[in-house]
């Protein structure tokens, strides 16, 4: 008894094929590409390209790095994103505990300087959730130190 291409697979591979699949596909339509005029840029067949954003075909590194120049990314940024093991809840603290250091010295200064860090520090919390609760939303925290007039 033969396998669909989805059977042979388990549920972490197929979700993985699929989400290559839906990344390649953005990256397309993003640049305003036709399947065929993809296929022409990496020197394959349209059909390869259907099975690619279909999630049915497994895209070797050569053809993970030909979409990249295609694209104009690196082939990384065609897979899913991993975790980032490097962000611990301590680093990230430590790193929003400057942004509210720096805000404190900046009140002085010139107010492309403060939302530059108010804009890195709201990166900071929209990381949280991948981290966990490591750190509190900036008017959470501002409550809680307030800086001096």
């Amino acid at each position: 008894m033969s396998m669909s291409k989805s059977e042979e697979h388990d549920p972490d591979e197929n979700a993985l094929y699929e989400a290559v699949a839906m990344r390649i596909r953005a990256a397309r339509l993003r640049d305003n590409l036709t399947q065929q005029e993809l296929a022409e840029r990496i020197q394959a067949k349209r059909s390869y390209i259907f099975e690619l954003e279909s999630g049915s075909a497994n895209p070797t590194l050569r053809t993970l790095y030909r979409l990249g120049k295609a694209f104009n990314v690196a082939p990384a940024d065609l897979l899913p994103e991993a975790p980032h093991p490097e962000l611990s809840h301590e680093n990230v603290r430590v790193l929003t505990d400057k942004c509210d250091a720096i805000l404190s010295i900046l009140t002085r200064h010139s107010n492309e300087e403060r939302e530059a860090v108010t804009v890195f520090r709201r990166i900071l919390e929209r990381l949280a959730p991948v981290i966990g609760d490591a750190i509190q939303p900036a008017s959470q925290e501002a409550a809680a130190h307030p800086t001096p007039p």
